[in-house]
């Protein structure tokens, strides 16, 4: 049981820390892709599926 109070006893401005970095990287990381998306990967980009 010790380990497990260790574990839910987390200072509340960590938790809100990594919450909120978590965040900004997601939202840096949809803009990132996006960017990708339109100025450096082909325009053609369908996954084509090969039957023979």
């Amino acid at each position: 049981m010790a380990a497990v109070s260790w574990f839910i006893n987390v200072d509340r401005s960590a938790v809100v820390a990594a919450l909120f970095s978590a965040v900004i990287i997601a939202i840096a990381e949809y803009g990132f892709h996006i960017y990708l998306a339109s100025h450096v990967l082909p325009k053609n980009t369908r996954v084509r599926s090969y039957t023979h």
